[in-house]
Parts: structure tokens; C-alpha cells; sequence
């Protein structure tokens, strides 16, 4: 019972005194403190720690809206009366960010709030900060972007796989309104470029995608043709890349159309490699690919033949029917023999009515049996009111040490004994 009674005469001593001690330690604590009370529907701060004065200033008896803006107390306040407290609210004061909690209880009938203010500024600005700088990139990006899309050229970013960026002259082109409409329509803009011996065009089996086979093609060989859909007609383009700094995995591509510039060059070169009457290869042609054709087999031990010939009694039908009729033999003869003639082989005309064929990868066996048919099918060609026209063939393989001289004058001595055999036939010669 003494106990108790002296439990009961000293109980509101010892809870002053714990009081006391708990705002005391709250002095230590790194966030400002402040104690309100509510006092005829007024605000009023009643006690700061050490940590509020120094931040604030003494604002004893003060009203609260003299820290925190009214209009922001007061949406403070309307949720502190509906859920009895205030969680991470964000709010300014005098240029420093904090992050306010405010917890509410009642004693004696009196609404007293426990305000903690910590401050956020240094984290806040940095968050600024950086929010400005990419508002900043973003800004410079818009500016570029509208650049790119001002040039004429096609400029895109891809790795390879995908289209990852574009300018507005791509999706002008394409008809197609983003770059995810564009991945639907045709998956990889290499499946645009068209199929052309004259054009790069990917290897669909290789284990590289088609920036990194392009890319080990000389830059002057680095032209892809597409089909323009506003003209119904294919366009060349000029295809540049460039790594893209920020990632080694990524490219930036630009196209330019050389359309009319590859036309007029292609015009050049078929006149500088064709014969004006017939439209195969010319003499000089010839020579280019001779050289190549040696070179190649010196170095891979790769078989090739020559064959050349002329028309019997050519000048029969220049002196009977006429010059027109003349040419007419030979653009007749040409064009049946280019039909048959493989991709990989040379035929050109040597001069007057002699023609030559290098046949590429092939032993002398195959090369008279390819001759034997050309002979065949010009024995077949039919002039209207013209006489049978027949051919006479030499044929001769390359050998090791061969030069262009040597395996010209083989050949050409083959066909001599074509000729001294009667005409119309095949002479192979080694």
C-alpha cells in the first residue's frame, strides 16, 4: 500500500519528467521537430526542437501558416482530420525542400500534431537537376530530329535486326506512319532491297546480318537498289554507315539516291565493255576478264577454256545479200549464243565475225561439248530469204605458266584446223 501511495503521489512528476526527456532527446535527432496545438480552430506551434530553430527561427505561439503557405496547410490539415495523420507530404519552404509527417492525438480534449520536417533539398535539387538536363537532351534531341528530318536523305539507326530510329524521308518513303508500323509491313529494311547482280543484296545463309556483310564490300560497292512506291520504279541508293558512338552494337545508315547518276554510269560502262552492233562484250572486256581468269587459276589451280570462232564464209554475205544482212547474221548469232550462255562465262565479239567465249570453271571436255552446241544452234538459225548459216570452233584449256598471248595463239591455231577440216565443226587443242 506505501508503495502504491507513493506511486500515486509522484505519477504525474514522473510523466513530466519523461516528457521532458523525450523532447529533449529529440533536440539530437537530424529532422526539425515541432509540436502544434489547436487552439479555437487556430494552428499554433507550441514547441520546436533544437534542429526547427536553427532551420526556422523561433516561431513559438506562432501560427503554423507562418511556416507552412495556408493553402498547403490547409490540404495538410483536411487529411490529418480525416485519417488522423499526414504521410510524406512534399512542400518548400524558403527555397528548401522537405518531406513533412504529421501524426495527430488528442490530450485533454486538445488536438495536439507532431510535425517532422526532413530535409530533402540536396536529394530534391539533384532530382531537379537531372530532370532539367534531360529536358535539356530532350530538347537538343527535337532540335536534331528535326534536322534529320529536314535532310533529304534516308537516315535511320538499326543494329542489323531492327529499325530502332528514322527520319520522316524513310517513313515518307515506305508509306508507312512510325517505325512499329514499319517492323510489321516489312520486318528488316534489308528484305527491301531488290535482287540484282549490279546491287548488294544480303546473303540470306550467312551467320552475319546484312550491316555486317555489307560492310565488307569497298564503300563504292556499297549501293542497294529499292522500289520507289510513288513511282512505281526501282531507285538506287548509295548506302553509308557509321557506328553509332553510344553503342558499338548500333549503326547509323544514310541512303542517298543515286539514281540518276548510276544510270548514267551504267550507260558509260556498257558502252566502254559492249559492242555497238551485237550488245555483248566487247575485245577490251575480254582482256579485263583473261587477266582476272589467270589470275584466279594461278592461285586456286581453278581450270578454265577458251573458245573461239567465226562465221564461215562471212564475207559470202556481205557480198550477196548485202551489208544490212551482214550485220543481221551477227546481231542473229549473238543473241542465240548469249541466250545459252552461262552467267559465270564471257562472250564478246573478238572483231569482224569472230567471236570468243571464256568459259569459267571447266575442263576441255565440257568446253567442246559446250562448243559443239553453239555450233548446233547457229547451224538452226533462220533468216527469212538467207542461206544456212554454219560456224567453225577452236577450243583450248588454260595450262600453268599460260599467258593472254599464249592461249590466244592456241586457240586461234585450233580454229585454223577447224577451218582446214572443212568448216563447221569443233577442234579441241592442248
Amino acid at each position: 500500500r506505501d508503495i502504491a501511495q507513493n506511486l500515486k503521489g509522484n505519477y504525474g512528476q514522473l510523466l513530466e519528467s519523461k516528457l521532458k526527456s523525450i523532447k529533449n532527446t529529440l533536440n539530437y535527432i537530424g529532422e526539425a521537430v515541432l509540436e502544434v496545438y489547436d487552439d479555437n480552430s487556430e494552428q499554433i506551434i507550441h514547441w520546436m526542437n533544437e534542429k526547427a530553430i536553427q532551420t526556422f527561427g523561433i516561431l513559438l505561439h506562432k501560427n503554423i501558416s507562418r511556416l507552412i503557405r495556408k493553402d498547403i496547410w490547409d490540404n495538410i490539415y483536411e487529411e490529418i482530420e480525416l485519417h488522423g495523420k499526414s504521410a510524406k507530404t512534399k512542400i518548400n519552404i524558403s527555397n528548401m525542400h522537405f518531406e513533412l509527417l504529421v501524426s495527430c492525438h488528442f490530450s485533454n480534449n486538445i488536438e495536439t500534431m507532431l510535425l517532422i520536417l526532413r530535409d530533402i533539398t540536396t536529394y530534391q535539387n539533384a532530382i531537379l537537376t537531372e530532370q532539367r538536363k534531360n529536358k535539356e537532351l530532350e530538347n537538343e534531341l527535337n532540335i536534331l530530329q528535326s534536322v534529320i528530318d529536314q535532310q533529304n536523305n534516308i537516315v535511320f539507326v538499326s543494329d542489323g535486326y531492327n529499325l530502332l530510329s528514322a527520319n520522316k524521308k524513310l517513313l515518307d518513303f515506305y508509306k508507312v506512319s512510325s517505325i512499329d508500323q514499319f517492323q510489321q509491313k516489312y520486318i528488316n529494311i534489308s528484305k527491301t532491297f531488290i535482287e540484282h547482280e549490279s546491287f548488294f543484296h544480303p546473303n540470306e545463309n550467312s551467320t552475319q546480318n546484312w550491316i555486317e556483310q555489307i560492310k565488307t564490300l569497298p564503300k563504292k560497292n556499297r549501293i542497294v537498289s529499292i522500289f520507289d512506291l510513288d513511282i512505281f520504279e526501282p531507285k538506287a541508293f548509295n548506302l553509308q554507315v557509321d557506328k553509332l558512338n553510344s553503342d558499338e552494337t548500333k549503326y547509323i545508315i544514310t541512303l542517298t539516291d543515286i539514281t540518276e547518276i548510276n544510270l548514267e554510269s551504267q550507260k558509260y560502262h556498257f558502252h566502254a565493255t559492249h559492242d555497238a552492233l551485237t550488245q555483248i562484250y566487247n575485245r577490251s572486256y575480254y582482256f579485263e576478264k583473261i587477266t582476272q581468269a589467270i589470275e584466279y587459276a594461278t592461285r586456286y589451280n581453278a581450270p578454265f577454256c577458251v573458245i573461239l570462232f567465226d562465221v564461215d564464209h562471212f564475207k559470202r554475205f556481205n557480198d550477196k545479200y548485202g551489208h544490212l544482212i551482214g550485220d543481221e547474221v551477227l546481231r542473229s548469232i549473238s543473241k542465240t549464243i548469249k541466250l545459252h550462255t552461262r552467267k559465270s562465262d564471257t562472250f564478246a565479239r573478238w572483231g569482224g565475225e569472230e567471236f570468243i567465249i571464256l568459259v569459267e570453271k571447266s575442263h576441255i571436255q565440257k568446253a567442246e561439248l559446250i562448243a559443239q552446241n553453239y555450233r548446233k544452234l547457229i547451224a538452226n538459225i533462220k533468216i527469212e530469204n538467207v542461206e544456212p548459216i554454219t560456224s567453225s570452233f577452236g577450243v583450248t584449256m588454260y595450262k600453268d605458266g599460260d599467258t593472254e598471248k599464249v592461249l590466244l595463239k592456241r586457240v586461234d591455231d585450233a580454229l585454223y584446223e577447224a577451218k582446214e577440216a572443212g568448216r563447221n565443226t569443233v577442234v579441241t587443242k592442248l
